[in-house]
């Protein structure tokens, strides 16, 4: 009895290239640095090591199995990436978080991204990099998500179907 985060089954193939369009949908674009535009088997599986993302739902015929919930958990490590963090606080924050809360991040991110580079000012409910979208302490992070959910800004952000 799979839950329904789950039933969708992707092998590392299709993971990677519906997180690639994802994020090119949603334009997440990536700053001049060490990050690259690509998200390789090689991310994916440093990803896992580090605890970023889930273990594989399985093996099938030794080749892993990835469901929803690692899609969005890698479509937030990207998004965040984009936007300069570091692995150790992307770990921070997405640690045990629900698909919704993974789902709110990388929309707002890319909510970010789309009022351009660097937002000028305060704009309204828009994340700067002194923003607690980016803070260290989980509880300002988590208690800010819950915030802009509210607000209704965490709406539903679509992952390109398989085909």
């Amino acid at each position: 009895n799979m839950s329904q985060a789950n039933r969708e089954a992707y092998s590392l193939e299709e993971l990677r290239s519906r997180v690639h369009r994802a994020l090119e949908k949603n334009r997440i674009g990536w700053p001049v640095g060490p990050v690259s535009t690509e998200t390789t088997a090689r991310n994916i599986r440093y990803y896992i090591q580090l605890g970023l993302m889930d273990r594989p739902l399985a093996f099938h015929d030794h080749q892993p199995v990835f469901g929803q919930r690692h899609a969005y958990q890698l479509l937030a490590i990207r998004a965040l990436q984009a936007r300069s963090m570091s692995l150790p606080r992307i770990q921070k924050i997405l640690f045990g978080l629900n698909p919704k809360d993974l789902e709110a991040i990388i929309r707002l991110v890319a909510v970010a991204q789309q009022s351009g580079r660097r937002p000028r000012g305060r704009q309204e409910g828009l994340p700067s990099l002194r923003h607690p979208l980016f803070s260290d302490d989980r509880a300002t992070f988590m208690g800010w998500l819950k915030l802009s959910d509210a607000q209704g800004l965490a709406g539903a952000f679509p992952l390109p179907s398989k085909n």
